[in-house]
């Protein structure tokens, strides 16, 4: 095997081994977001498939979890896979106290909802914090936290702007029982993650933001246990993994959340980003575009990997490696370095020949794309 492709394998292999345990067993046998939590709240209504409304009024958004809305022509009370979604939250989480981890300090999007990975039981006897005024995070409106969010709002709101009503069904679908929630929990019978239950029932679809990455890939494997299954959403045509090989097709689904899988043809380094191209006219065929922060963060990774393996007794020397200069700035996210490592810059310029599978918000740049938030959005499918 080539030195490159080797390289490649062994740091994706961490990546891939969370999907293969995933297809072992039950959702609480795949990788778990244990991220310690730092809010108690009462679920008071579930208004969709990925938000909660709480005891003080306030709404709570799933990080990480996309539930599925509703195209254009439909309603949210008639989509099936959005009344699927919104009832399997409301039994796992209506009516009882939830444990929130925001990753940091509480955040919020342009709308005030609070953003968090969310489990049930394993409460913490300390006393619960104050929640912030949103508005407050309202008046950073044009700060980062607005930034990371700026493709799902466009894309919540024309998730099905192309798929349509009428979107063919490959599979008959029927209401699932809300009482029939699995108990599975991540921490042994301690606490319940939510997204993750969502995501293996087959009631949302896993995705990363910039400065939202944490847990990406616990939430990849999660949904691969409904996607292999054919559970839930992955039932419907209208979330069917797209071909790369069709840009037409793929650009249909403009500004919403797809998945998208084919064999990459190149992978060129231009500017301060990386284009990996999966075909041969990058202006018209589907591209995924690493951008700046990215490429630090992978670097990080790599730069991680080498202290790893040089003798304790070998000095810090620098290498003169591309990019070594931009890897000295941290990312705006204090855990992003940590989050979205798994994946250096060499892999992904290794990635040439490999069948893979990417997700994201489809933009139009000289042909669809899709910018990545972290290296682990590329998985290998081959």
């Amino acid at each position: 095997m080539p030195r490159a492709v080797t390289k490649f394998a062994a740091l994706t292999v961490p990546l891939l081994a969370a999907c293969a345990t995933a297809l072992a067993g039950p959702p609480d046998a795949a990788p778990a977001c244990d991220l310690p939590g730092e809010l108690e709240l009462e679920v008071t209504k579930v208004i969709d498939g990925d938000t909660f409304l709480v005891a003080d009024g306030r709404r709570v958004r799933l990080s990480g979890a996309l539930a599925p809305a509703a195209p254009a022509g439909t309603t949210a009370e008639t989509w099936l896979p959005a009344v699927q979604a919104k009832r399997h939250l409301a039994a796992l989480v209506e009516g009882r106290t939830v444990v929130l981890a925001t990753g940091g300090d509480v955040k919020t999007d342009r709308w005030g909802r609070l953003l968090a990975q969310v489990y049930v039981g394993g409460l913490s006897p300390k006393p619960r914090r104050q929640l912030p005024d949103p508005a407050r995070h309202q008046e950073n409106d044009g700060g980062a936290t607005s930034q990371s969010l700026r493709a799902p709002p466009a894309a919540k709101a024309d998730e099905f702007e192309a798929a349509g009503a009428a979107a063919p069904q490959s599979a008959p679908m029927t209401l699932a029982d809300p009482g029939q929630v699995p108990t599975s929990s991540p921490d042994g019978g301690m606490r319940q993650w939510v997204q993750g239950e969502m995501l293996a029932a087959g009631h949302a679809r896993a995705y990363a933001l910039p400065g939202r990455t944490a847990c990406l890939a616990a939430l990849t494997a999660r949904e691969q246990v409904a996607r292999d299954a054919r559970q839930g959403l992955w039932q419907h045509a209208a979330y069917a993994v797209l071909d790369a090989g069709n840009p037409s097709e793929i650009l249909r689904h403009r500004a919403e959340l797809v998945l998208v899988q084919g064999r990459v043809m190149s992978v060129t380094e231009r500017g301060r980003r990386l284009y990996i191209d999966f075909g041969p006219r990058w202006q018209d065929d589907f591209t995924v575009v690493v951008p700046p922060r990215v490429l630090r963060a992978a670097d990080q990774s790599e730069a991680s990997d080498a202290d790893n393996e040089r003798p304790a007794s070998v000095p810090d020397a620098g290498n003169g490696r591309t990019g070594a200069t931009e890897s000295k700035s941290q990312p705006s996210d204090p855990t992003a370095s940590r989050r979205e490592s798994g994946i250096s810059r060499s892999s992904l310029r290794s990635l040439a020949g490999h069948y893979v599978r990417v997700r994201g918000w489809i933009d139009y740049r000289n042909g669809p794309s899709i910018e990545l938030a972290t290296p682990e959005q590329v998985e290998l499918a081959e």
